[in-house]
């Protein structure tokens, strides 16, 4: 009979992890007091809890900052590739304008039909995208300050509720 060995997984975000593969070294700490929150498992010891408290709001930032946008009543595609084009189309137009042109281009929106989209309109999506980005990230400092300061499990519980 062969020996099997078990390693221990912590969940950050939808990834599994082993724990040394952490940046932050988590404490050494027995996982058998641990509860569910979502389909994941969290350690109740709150200084175990606190790192991956903190990368799920990180995985929460992050998938908020990629979801479709609403700008003058149509819904567009926001992640990392889009909002690069949406960038670069920002620079363009300007270029193309100061130059004395005009620019007018179709953008998709987020079911692939084009829109009409003139130097005011992709520059008002990029705004509206930069405007939630900056929002989505002083939100989740102000998560994570809560997670750093707290002082017991269900202040850290109450702040993952809040994700949902």
């Amino acid at each position: 009979m062969s020996e099997k060995k078990v390693q221990t997984l912590i969940q950050i975000g939808t990834q599994l992890v082993m724990p040394e593969t952490l940046t932050k070294p988590l404490p050494s700490r027995d996982f058998r007091s641990a509860w569910k929150l979502e389909g994941s498992v969290i350690s109740l010891d709150l200084e175990l809890m606190k790192p991956i408290a903190r990368e799920k709001v990180n995985a929460w930032r992050d998938a908020k900052i990629a979801s479709p946008i609403e700008v003058d009543g149509v819904t567009y595609a926001a992640g990392e590739i889009d909002t690069s084009m949406v960038d670069r189309a920002v620079g363009l137009a300007d270029k193309i304008e100061k130059n004395g042109g005009v620019f007018e281009t179709e953008w998709s929106d987020v079911n692939g039909k084009g829109v009409p989209m003139n130097k005011a309109g992709i520059e008002a999506l990029g705004i509206a995208i930069g405007v939630r980005t900056s929002a989505m990230h002083v939100a989740a400092r102000r998560l994570k300050e809560q997670i750093d300061t707290a002082t017991n499990v269900s202040q850290i519980e109450a702040v993952l509720k809040s994700l949902a």
